[in-house]
């Protein structure tokens, strides 16, 4: 039997003659801001807009708010049919600032034809449904200078059925992978602050961030430590054990550069003389071009997630985007290059979902062989759309180094008869269609699928960009019998038949005409 958060005070006002409804009143206190991510659960959305909501607060419980039709003026950019006509509202209980909670609660707004979207958390399941107060605990959300926020994957959605009853047996997804919820309540101070990293000062002895501040915050103290430290760093800013810029407005802020790594940068902010909670972001600061110089950017054409034909059937279906990278070349093995973030905040497909910034992810690509390129393991590419993690890789290096690949120990000979090599040539790196693997091990362990099932994978450079050679033999025309029949040989040298050949790469002589081709 599923526990009622209104079973007790229901009977008490029908033992004394109230009327359930009347239970709870609620006073108008102002106006607050809303920023939501319920609907990121349902949606690929990837902006979270903050915007002006009425709020109320109980006039039994201080400290029990309801956001008053949260999504009427919530930005329409998603195709919804919009909000329902009435009173709709998202209750938060905060009358214990350590221990907040969104009640179920209906929002008003039509996720679909009949489809209301219902607002919850997973502190109010476990204390006020389940039962379980201990479990609530670690996800309760907190009370703060004004602001109610909660642990990422602590709040949930979930979709009504206008047209049935209600009845609480809502099937609840959980959402807020970030930790983006966010409720200000009127009169609350501006203490946003945001920290992007920039890179390293003209001399190289600091790393340059550029600090933005709230219009609430009178100062603020900034400091990087190893991100292995971070704990407990807030408190030592403050007293002082730990050195830092004290910092009035914003702008570009250095702090010691002291070599590459994950670090924390912290900003402690001041308002009303005292130090307020912090604002840390965690990430890689990788800056150093003595092993890996900075290549500039390049156009990436996914053909990897996009493109997992085998599993179009289960529902994996997402668009092919082309869009612009980072891009590192090694200094000692030119043509060996590193894509920076391939899916983070630059891919589209990385909008509404989680993409750990906490560190860089790379996609190692050896193309010192222009001829004979292959993607490496790469086991995670820092986005979660709801899978888990995800790895990718060539059939070329897997069928070298994988020993669960069916055949391992593929030579080079074989592996460029099966066409699973990728190309370097004109100033572009392709993969053959289905020579990409792809994987989610915490659906699948062990099972890589055919990628690339299109063909569309490709990396395109600008002529010099990289500093390893391309493939591609020039075709050298001297006096000779152009009509002379043609003979083909291997990439090694060996003569093969000009009938039926395999998909591969092959030197052509054709009198003294010497050319190289590609057979897809």
């Amino acid at each position: 039997m599923k526990t009622s958060r209104l079973f007790l005070p229901v009977l008490l006002g029908a033992l004394m003659g109230i009327p359930a409804a009347a239970q709870e009143t609620w006073k108008p206190i102002g106006t607050g801001l809303f920023r939501e991510n319920f609907l990121h659960a349902y949606y690929t959305i990837a902006s979270y807009p903050e915007v002006s909501v009425e709020i109320q607060e109980s006039e039994q419980t201080p400290g029990r708010y309801r956001i008053m039709n949260p999504y009427a003026d919530y930005p329409n950019f998603i195709g919804s049919p919009g909000c329902y006509d009435g009173e709709w509202y998202i209750t938060v209980d905060a009358s214990d600032p350590e221990r907040c909670y969104v009640e179920r609660s209906k929002t008003g707004y039509m996720a679909g034809v009949d489809q209301m979207l219902i607002a919850g958390s997973l502190a109010d399941e476990y204390l006020n449904v389940e039962g379980n107060p201990e479990k609530a605990e670690k996800v309760y959300g907190k009370l703060v200078d004004g602001a109610i926020t909660f642990p990422p994957m602590a709040v949930l959605s979930g979709l009504w059925d206008t047209t049935e009853e209600w009845d609480d047996d809502i099937q609840f997804a959980v959402g807020d992978y970030e930790g983006k919820f966010r409720l200000k309540l009127p009169g609350a101070p501006d203490l946003d602050i945001t920290a992007d990293l920039i890179g390293l000062s003209t001399d190289g002895n600091e790393v340059n961030f550029n600090i933005t501040l709230g219009k609430s915050v009178e100062k603020a103290l900034v400091a990087m430590v190893p991100a292995d430290e971070a704990e407990g760093a807030a408190a030592a800013v403050v007293a002082g054990t730990i050195a830092s810029k004290e910092v009035t407005a914003g702008g570009v802020v250095g702090v010691p550069y002291t070599g590459d790594g994950r670090f924390t940068i912290v900003v402690v902010p001041y308002f009303e003389g005292n130090p307020r909670s912090a604002f840390t972001r965690t990430l890689e600061v990788s800056l150093s071009q003595r092993e890996w110089r900075k290549a500039g950017k390049a156009t990436y054409h996914e053909g990897i997630i996009s493109a997992v034909e085998e599993l179009i059937p289960y529902g994996f279906t997402f668009p092919s985007y082309t869009y612009e990278v980072d891009v590192e070349e090694s200094t000692e093995r030119p043509g060996y290059i590193r894509l920076v973030d391939a899916y983070g905040p630059a891919c589209p497909l990385s909008s509404g979902n989680y993409f750990d910034d906490t560190r860089h992810w790379y996609i190692y690509i050896d193309a010192s062989d222009p001829d004979a390129v292959v993607l490496e393991r790469a086991q995670g590419v820092g986005l979660d759309m709801r899978f888990g993690v995800m790895e990718i890789w060539s059939k070329a290096d897997r069928a070298v180094n994988h020993p669960a690949f069916p055949g391992y120990g593929y030579t080079e000979e074989q592996i460029r008869e099966r066409n699973w090599y990728g190309l370097f040539a004109n100033d572009k790196i392709t993969f053959p269609k289905g020579s990409l693997s792809f994987m989610v091990p915490g659906i699948n362990p062990g099972g890589w699928y055919e990628a690339n099932s299109k063909g569309e994978f490709a990396i395109d450079f600008a002529p010099g960009q990289l500093k390893g050679g391309q493939s591609g033999i020039e075709s050298v025309t001297v006096e000779g019998d152009n009509n002379a029949p043609a003979e083909y040989f291997r990439i090694d040298g060996t003569p093969v038949s000009g009938e039926a050949l395999v998909p591969g790469i092959y030197i052509v002589r054709q009198g003294k005409n010497v050319t190289k081709t590609i057979i897809r």
